[in-house]
């Protein structure tokens, strides 16, 4: 819900500033478990949000590159799971899927 969206969003701000006011006191922090932990996923966050805008403005043909990793991912999916593969099945689940129509999916359908 919106309201759940905008706890977590505060929650991570609060947590986020007193990152940087601990960091600010002891530089050798970013050593520390705790703080390592944060900042990857920090990162990690940046980088789905990055991937994301590009998807959506289209930007540098991301849209094939993340569709082409769908399929081979699915492909790899099918290898494992059965010892084969069967183009058909593969083929109508990819197209469940699309980066390429990504205006036609959800934000998060496009996350997950």
């Amino acid at each position: 819900s919106s309201k759940a969206c905008q706890i977590a969003v505060a929650s991570y701000m609060e947590a986020f500033d007193a990152c940087a006011s601990v960091l600010s006191m002891d530089k050798l922090t970013f050593q520390a478990n705790w703080f390592k932990s944060f900042y990857r996923r920090n990162y990690d966050a940046l980088m789905v949000k990055s991937v994301y805008d590009n998807v959506i403005q289209d930007i540098d043909g991301v849209r094939k590159w993340l569709d082409a990793l769908y399929i081979g991912a699915r492909r790899n999916e099918g290898n494992m799971n059965n010892g084969s593969l069967n183009d058909t099945v593969e083929t109508n689940n990819v197209k469940d899927l699309s980066f390429a129509n990504a205006m036609n999916h959800t934000e998060q359908e496009l996350v997950d």
